[in-house]
């Protein structure tokens, strides 16, 4: 059973049900019986989780006396203290004052709005937690980004710098020789006295180009350089990124989109069932061979049970657009991440 299902014998013909007056049995009864999801807290390790829980209904009632039998399936006892205290705080569950048709039919429908509060109260505080969650991981993305300098270690940053020299300028600086001139002092000192002496006169230089004292750096050099200052920028951007946002985040990214999707389809087949229990129950009161002489009555009790079912059931739609908005800003954090994901590379 995934949602709802109900039955009755209000039409079924006399040679068709079975009537047994001693266990308060007239045969004219009708069956209900659903699965409501909602979402439970728990602590482990100063965590709140919260995680889906399920509860069975099995509803029988008699349209004739007005017994009504309750089997409810749940793991905990959640369910059972809240329908102890209903019962000893509203005088409507008394059974005492709770004879006749629209009496018991009125006890009937606030148990049902007992089971269908559950399924309710809780995703307030749910989405909330969600959603700061997601914020928490998402800032993360959006400092990674365009967030200020971390603070790097240093031992990284002295790794990253001396194999860069080594990437840049080849092999260590090997030792330079002595010039020739030190061991030939007439060229050191007589070429360029004798070039002077040239230029004073008028007449032109044995060489036309003197060569410089100094060398120049190439300029292969010079450029050699700026891409390995581009190239550890990059690298001192990726640690940033790797500081700010780890793989564990993008885990829990994930880890949260499922929770979002799976806990709008609960949301969207509680809706679904919630519908289904109210017009059951709208049906009844239409019925040609529901009791006539109580029907009225029976009709009032039955309208603000609709209006709460209904007014609940929007409840859950509007759970289920914040949902939907918590997945499009998600979806976007990850794109986001994707977009600074090259750089954890």
């Amino acid at each position: 059973m995934t949602g709802f299902n109900g039955s009755d014998t209000l039409d079924s013909p006399k040679s068709d049900i079975v009537e047994i007056p001693k266990l308060g049995r007239s045969g004219r009864e009708h069956v209900v019986q659903y699965l409501l999801r909602s979402v439970e807290s728990s602590v482990k390790k100063d965590k709140v989780t919260w995680n889906i829980r399920q509860m069975a209904v099995h509803h029988k009632y008699d349209f004739i006396t007005g017994k009504a039998l309750w089997l409810n399936i749940k793991a905990n006892s959640i369910m059972q203290d809240r329908l102890k205290e209903s019962i000893t705080h509203d005088s409507k569950f008394n059974p005492t004052l709770a004879k006749g048709l629209p009496l018991s039919l009125a006890a009937t429908l606030m148990t049902h709005l007992v089971h269908i509060d559950w399924c309710d109260e809780s995703w307030r505080q749910c989405i909330n937690d969600l959603e700061e969650k997601i914020r928490v991981v998402l800032q993360k993305a959006k400092t990674a980004s365009v967030g200020q300098q971390p603070d790097l270690h240093a031992a990284a940053v002295r790794a990253l710098t001396s194999r860069t020299d080594t990437a840049a300028f080849g092999a260590p600086e090997k030792p330079t020789s002595p010039s020739p001139a030190c061991f030939k002092p007439y060229e050191a000192i007589g070429k360029p006295l004798t070039s002077y002496l040239h230029s004073a006169l008028g007449k032109s230089s044995p060489k036309a180009h003197a060569t410089p004292l100094l060398p120049l750096a190439p300029k292969t050099a010079a450029a050699a350089m700026t891409e390995t200052d581009d190239n550890l920028a990059k690298r001192l951007k990726s640690l940033k990124v790797l500081e700010t946002f780890s793989v564990e985040d993008l885990q829990h990214l994930h880890y949260l989109g499922e929770q979002l999707e799976n806990f709008r389809l609960v949301m969207l087949l509680n809706s679904q069932t919630l519908r289904d229990i109210s017009e059951h129950y709208q049906d009844l009161t239409t019925r040609d061979n529901f009791p006539p002489e109580q029907k009225a009555e029976c009709e009032r009790n039955v309208t603000p049970f609709a209006r709460r079912v209904e007014r609940i059931r929007k409840n859950l739609e509007i759970r289920v657009t914040q949902i939907e908005s918590l997945r499009a800003w998600l979806q976007e954090g990850k794109t986001l991440v994707n977009l600074i994901g090259p750089c954890m590379t």
